[in-house]
């Protein structure tokens, strides 16, 4: 940011320019009446036209909906962590699930999570040693890279971070002067440079899902060869099962699940001075079992952290394990039993799908399941609720309260008192209730066209929770027919609700990817449609890079007068901007907003526009003090280039070819709030305005100059910042 410019003498040009003539017309209207008409192919959306001051918290309301929804339903209930965790100073893979970030324009970016003495004594009084963990230690002795295969979940970072310990202080634990971190790369890795990693460092480099892995992966394990040898370091890449192409891997060998629960069970109790418990634990009836259990090595440990804390309170193993997935199905099948009256049973079923929802609409299902289960015609309206004497008695089987909400209006709601039996009891009715699946699967085609959007949201997930157990069978009696040639919206998005629950699951992930992968390719309008819309959920925040990638084929494929698609993939693209994604979306967008494709650049505006736009509780995503100093300068570079494309995309153009929609008048809006809150926001927020004034091109001067005026005049900025962004987009000083 420069000095304040000294004000420019009265009666000069600048000075008038300086000091606004009487207030024009609002900006808002400026020239509209002579946008070119263009022939639309825009679907029966409903909100297309309505303002983003309506649409955005209408949004939030809705992904608030989702998240709570999948949470009950698509949780196991023993979550200890997401897909990476913290651990003092180092990153260590939990779970599954991956986050790779690309930013396919301005090269990759590195970070290094070190393992400092705290963290590595923990890796080494918790870790199961066993066969992978030896064969790595040999191959590091002479191989300078080394690729660990193996599923997700199975713990292959910590044994890869054990094998890293062992190379830099060997078995004995000597001091070689050696380190181990963790290592993310957003992008290729074959652009990484020495100056970014450190020497005598051993790094552990997660590719399970990287894009590299299918593009170039012997150029990138050369590089990371060549640093190796540069640095004196070492790499072990974690990729799937298959391995890399050409290249020998050490196949990993997951540890046994009781020697994981035992040895987190010792370290948390030894560590917090209750090491007199852990004799105690054998002999507590059923633990041997319980640990015995097969379940990934990180929920193993997440559930010893559980176990000891239960113990230090002078709890029991039940106070664990009521939880347990393998109890839920227990308890879920003493549920369904046949001995047990029929509506009792619909009932159940009904509040795993609708949980949380008015005990009418879950009373209603429940007796339309009743009466397809019958094998009764379902009524053309919905039936009544049984008689509320029955309520009770239905509630406490399904181990469910019926609670009033807290506002004014006081609406009695289906709440499970463990929320998980949800999911246990949908996989119950489907692995075990053969007789019932085919009403069951009436029953949510007809809760699918409920008016009511959570109801839908809710039969949606529980479709794709049911994809996990058989994904042929759903997406042939759902998937299919919700994105064909004669879907409507509503059931294009059910589509993409449905997909984003069955994503949730390890087991149908990649045929969830595998489809959408498909879909974004397709000539299909509405399937192209599902995808960028499955795309906008957590799906795209795991698999970031690919989820771009896909916005890309979908807008590049679609008409560039579809306004709906374009729409579409703006919004997935504001769904999924999280603090982690935020740079390679910027990235993104701003190559976008670089090429000569109007859809294209139209979709980077009206992604922009969406991040940027705030009003009442909402405040904008866009939060330039949220990145790295490292990061800044790019984003900074990223921002600009942004705002420009997107003001230039919210005024008329007369040269036709420029038209692929209305004009985005929203973004000066949004930009018009960037600028009122200059005395509120940081020095990165004002340096990317100055520099949109600045670099602004001839055909943006007109409508900035004139909008400095309206905003004057409007008291959104005052004279001085006025005059400074005047003779900024004039040339007289600099930023």
């Amino acid at each position: 940011m420069g000095e304040t410019a000294a004000e420019p003498p009265a009666g000069t040009p600048e000075a008038e320019a300086a000091t606004p003539a009487p207030e024009p017309p609002a900006p808002a209207t400026i020239r509209r009446e002579k946008a070119p008409e263009v022939f639309l192919e825009d679907d029966d959306d409903p909100d297309l036209d309505l303002p983003l001051s309506t649409r955005l918290p209408d949004e939030d309301r809705e992904r608030r909906l989702r998240e709570e929804s999948l949470d009950g339903l698509c949780s196991t209930g023993v979550v200890h962590g997401s897909a990476h965790r913290i651990v003092g100073g180092a990153l260590f893979e939990t779970h599954s699930g991956h986050i790779n970030i690309g930013l396919p324009d301005s090269g990759p970016i590195t970070r290094v999570y070190p393992v400092g003495d705290e963290d590595a004594a923990r890796i080494r009084d918790t870790f199961v040693d066993g066969e992978s963990r030896r064969r790595l230690v040999e191959r590091l002795r002479g191989e300078r890279v080394v690729v660990l295969a193996g599923h997700a979940d199975g713990g292959r970072g910590y044994t890869a971070q054990a094998a890293l310990l062992g190379w830099a202080h060997g078995e004995h634990r000597e001091r070689k002067e050696r380190h181990t971190a963790l290592l993310t790369v957003s992008g290729d890795p074959a652009y990484v440079k020495t100056d970014d990693l450190r020497e005598r460092t051993g790094y552990v480099l997660d590719a399970t899902r990287a894009g590299w892995t299918r593009r170039n992966p012997q150029e990138v394990l050369r590089h990371l060869g060549h640093l190796a040898e540069t640095l004196s370091g070492r790499f072990v890449v974690l990729t799937g099962p298959g391995g890399l192409p050409g290249h020998p891997s050490v196949l990993h060998d997951p540890p046994e699940p009781v020697q994981v629960f035992e040895r987190w069970l010792k370290y948390e109790l030894t560590r917090t001075g209750d090491g007199d418990l852990f004799a105690a634990v054998h002999r507590m009836e059923g633990l041997a079992e319980f640990a015995a259990e097969r379940r990934p090595p990180a929920e193993g440990a997440g559930l010893a952290r559980e176990t000891a804390a239960v113990l230090r309170r002078g709890g029991e193993l039940r106070d664990v394990t009521a939880g347990l997935p393998g109890e839920l199905r227990k308890a879920a099948r003493e549920l369904l039993n046949d001995g047990h009256p029929l509506p009792q049973r619909c009932f159940l079923i009904a509040s795993a799908v609708l949980n949380e929802l008015p005990v009418i609409t879950v009373s209603r299902a429940a007796t339309l399941l009743v009466e397809l289960v019958k094998g009764e015609h379902p009524p053309a309206e919905s039936p009544e609720p049984p008689a509320w004497e029955w309520l009770p008695e239905w509630l406490d089987h399904a181990q469910a309260d019926c609670g009033r909400d807290d506002d004014a209006r006081g609406i009695r709601r289906v709440r499970l008192r463990r929320p998980h039996l949800a999911a246990a009891v949908l996989e119950v009715v489907w692995q075990e209730g053969q007789s019932v699946r085919d009403p069951v699967l009436t029953w949510l085609k007809n809760l699918s066209a409920h008016p009511a959007r959570d109801v839908r949201i809710k039969v949606a997930h529980a479709i794709g929770r049911l994809a996990t157990y058989d994904f042929d069978v759903i997406d042939e009696e759902f998937l299919q027919p919700w994105s064909g040639q004669t879907a409507r919206q509503s059931e294009q998005w059910l589509a993409a609700w449905a997909f984003e629950a069955a994503a949730h699951a390890e087991s149908t992930s990649g045929r969830v990817l595998e489809r959408l992968r498909l879909w974004s390719s397709k000539e299909a309008a509405k399937k192209r449609t599902v995808a960028a819309r499955a795309y906008g959920s957590r799906i795209g925040v795991d698999w970031i890079e690919e989820a771009l990638a896909a916005f890309r084929r979908i807008v590049l494929r679609s008409s560039v007068q579809q306004r709906y698609m374009q729409d579409a993939v703006a919004r997935s693209l504001t769904e999924v901007y999280t603090r982690q994604t935020a740079p390679a979306i910027l990235g993104e967008l701003a190559r976008w907003a670089e090429r000569k494709h109007p859809a294209l650049r139209r979709t980077a505006a009206l992604a922009l526009t969406r991040l940027a736009s705030e009003g009442g509780d909402r405040r904008s995503r866009l939060r330039p003090e949220e990145f790295d100093d490292e990061l800044w300068p790019r984003v900074e570079r990223h921002l600009v280039k942004l705002w420009l494309n997107a003001l230039g995309c919210g005024i008329v153009h007369r040269d036709p070819r420029n038209v692929t929609g209305p004009p985005i008048h929203e973004a000066w809006t949004a930009f018009a709030t960037w600028v009122g809150a200059w005395d509120r926001t940081s020095g990165r927020h004002r340096a990317v305005i100055e520099q949109v004034f600045s670099d602004g091109e001839r055909e943006l001067r007109g409508p900035l100059r004139l909008h400095l005026h309206h905003w004057f005049r409007g008291q959104t900025i005052g004279a001085g910042l006025g005059r400074r962004l005047y003779h900024l987009m004039k040339g007289d000083i600099a930023p």
